[in-house]
């Protein structure tokens, strides 16, 4: 915790910003699925040699803030080239199964997180970096009051820049003071300076991935149970 927040938060009125992957669904199974599609397509025929690792020794490795130090580490005699291969074979597989339902699980508790924020009297927006819509929202009956994505926001023009942009413009939409609002993500981009932020670390596998969250932020989640407890919730 970089400050001494009262807990827990004032009742109510506050607008949440919620990250979509690795805060509220799972992102270890496409992660995974896409250093599988790297592996046989890239690593294995450059290095017959390769091991494939295993999902949990993957998640453990796997730091979504460099994404190449899993490959670079266990996987030294490939190029920068082939490097580059391996993030091309990844993304072309995010892109064509971001969807499907065995990569949209939810983390087990962050439903009934959402429901309780609205409950007590907070609107809750979604903000998340991919061209995806809020049916795997929808899908476990989590009710929110906005669903924004950073594609969408670039391919309208309405934002040029990242998610610090993105959530001004929120801000904006909503009509809230920066008191009243609060972020909650996975990553340092999800928030933004003078607005309360939680930072999720309970999503991310790499040690230094959720050290990394928990020095940028207000509030640090390293369990489920945290959010609940910052907003006084019972669960």
């Amino acid at each position: 915790m970089k400050n001494n927040i009262p807990l827990p938060l004032e009742s109510g009125s506050w607008l949440a910003i919620v990250d979509r992957d690795a805060t509220i669904i799972s992102s270890r199974q496409i992660a995974y699925s896409c250093y599988r599609e790297s592996f046989d397509r890239v690593i294995s025929p450059a290095d017959p040699d390769a091991e494939l690792m295993s999902e949990e020794e993957y998640t453990f490795q796997y730091h979504p803030f460099d994404k190449e130090q899993v490959y670079r580490s266990n996987y030294p005699r490939l190029s920068p080239d082939q490097l580059e291969a391996v993030g091309e074979a990844s993304w072309q597989y995010y892109l064509s199964h971001f969807e499907d339902p065995q990569f949209n699980l939810l983390i087990p508790g962050m439903d009934d997180f959402m429901r309780r924020l609205k409950e007590d009297g907070n609107l809750v927006v979604i903000l998340t970096s991919s061209h995806i819509d809020g049916k795997w929202l929808r899908h476990y009956e989590i009710p929110v009051d906005g669903f924004f994505s950073m594609q969408d926001l670039k391919k309208k023009k309405i934002i040029e820049g990242g998610k610090d942009e993105a959530i001004e413009y929120i801000l904006t939409s909503y009509n809230k003071p920066r008191t009243r609002v609060v972020t909650v993500g996975d990553n340092p981009r999800d928030h933004v300076e003078d607005v309360l932020s939680i930072g999720i670390g309970f999503g991310l596998g790499h040690p230094a991935a959720r050290d990394l969250i928990e020095s940028s932020v207000d509030l640090y989640a390293g369990t489920v149970d945290d959010p609940y407890r910052f907003f006084g919730l019972d669960r």
